[in-house]
């Protein structure tokens, strides 16, 4: 009911001031409700500033099969999300749009994580390992 109401009822304003102040269930909400509003785009700089929180139910709405970051999110922008996700220990292959925005670059982010981790003798999850091993960098 609350992606209805943030999708289809609130103003701009209002689903900024949520995502700048809201606890974490609005603001995964205005997230969510993000992929059905005409300004979403207008929302951009504001979604971008949540990605500094450390709230995993936040981060998730975010990252984790929502098209808002694919869609919207420049090449560094989209990198440093993937690369949220790692750290997080979230579901790398649930990002969406992650094979459609992969290039040299982002490879090269994975790969720098998989060097970071394994130097420092820290677990690296099989699906970035995959990840890698198909894309030829390991």
């Amino acid at each position: 009911g609350r992606v209805l109401l943030a999708s289809t009822k609130a103003r701009t304003e209002d689903i900024q001031e949520l995502l700048l102040r809201g606890d974490d269930f609005e603001k995964a909400t205005c997230l969510l409700a993000l992929n059905f509003r005409e300004d979403s785009k207008e929302l951009h700089l504001d979604v971008v500033n949540v990605c500094r929180t450390n709230s995993l139910d936040t981060y998730k709405a975010l990252a984790l099969n929502n098209p808002y970051p694919a869609n919207h999110f420049t090449e560094a922008e989209f990198i440093q999300l993937t690369l949220k996700v790692l750290f997080m220990g979230m579901p790398f292959d649930k990002i969406y749009g992650l094979e459609q925005r992969c290039n040299d670059k982002l490879i090269e982010a994975v790969l720098f994580f998989y060097t970071e981790r394994t130097a420092a003798k820290r677990t690296v999850p099989d699906i970035c390992i995959n990840f890698l091993k198909e894309k030829k960098a390991l």
